[in-house]
């Protein structure tokens, strides 16, 4: 009897964490998605889109490795958004 009590305590304790590390869990992740939302909505975290023009700058490489590239003119391609 004393062994099924031990067993049974065992159970029950390590369930009894079990269960705490999960709550844990969610409250950490619900207040995680609740900062997040309001880094995004606040003026606290700023996104810049960039147009066409300012990517003027930035240089391609000269020369390929490859055989088979075709190299196009900036008039060739249009920009996906």
């Amino acid at each position: 009897m004393m062994i099924l009590g031990h067993v049974l305590g065992g159970l029950a304790l390590a369930g009894g964490s079990i269960l705490a590390a999960a709550i844990a869990v969610a409250l950490a992740g619900m207040s995680g998605i609740r900062h997040l939302r309001k880094l995004l909505s606040g003026h606290s975290f700023r996104v810049v889109q960039l147009d066409g023009s300012q990517y003027a700058d930035v240089a391609e490489p000269p020369g390929s490795d490859y055989a088979n590239v075709v190299q196009l003119d900036r008039s060739e391609y249009t920009e996906v958004r």
